[in-house]
């Protein structure tokens, strides 16, 4: 009898110390079920960032593409023309700064574009890099999911074990009194 009382000493010791095991993991999983639950919303904020900058992208590329097609279509004869056609110095140079600003304006329009899609780059490769993160998390909760399930599992089976061993003991000393 103060064997198995032992024993049943020994198992509580190893049950108290599966539940610790269970509530860490449990922690655990809130923890990784909260980052989920984050990242989850980050995603979709970049998925809406990458959205709106193709959205922006595309009505540039619009733009630029029918400046370059007036650009194509008419060249750059326009400019020299009306530069040539002043009447006065000043008017002249009122017109050359007129194509001046013109040039700049398309100059700043392809330097936004540029930007704009490097940023979209920038921003398709944190939407991938948090998708991978993403995943990451979601194996990491499985894995810790599993193993919690294992821990009831190794619990439930020694419990069960115990029990049935200190049944028959009991039975036993019932019949030896």
């Amino acid at each position: 009898i103060a064997a198995l009382e032992k024993k049943k000493m020994d198992a509580l010791s190893y049950v108290e110390g599966i539940d610790e095991e269970s509530a860490r993991i449990a922690d655990e999983l809130e923890i990784l079920e909260t980052e989920l639950e984050e990242a989850e919303e980050k995603k979709e904020e970049l998925k809406e960032e990458k959205l709106r900058l193709r959205k922006e992208l595309d009505g540039q590329y619009e733009t630029m593409k029918a400046r370059i097609k007036y650009m194509y279509e008419n060249g750059n004869q326009e400019y020299i023309e009306l530069i040539l056609r002043s009447g006065s110095f000043s008017e002249m140079l009122n017109r050359a700064e007129y194509v001046s600003k013109i040039s700049q304006y398309d100059n700043d329009l392809l330097n936004e574009y540029i930007r704009k899609q490097e940023l979209l780059m920038q921003t398709e490769s944190k939407l991938e890099e948090h998708l991978e993160y993403l995943d990451r998390v979601k194996e990491e909760k499985e894995y810790n999911q599993k193993k919690l399930g294992e821990l009831r599992k190794m619990k439930e089976t020694e419990i069960a074990a115990y029990t049935e061993q200190i049944g028959k003991s009991k039975k036993e000393i019932k019949e030896y009194t």
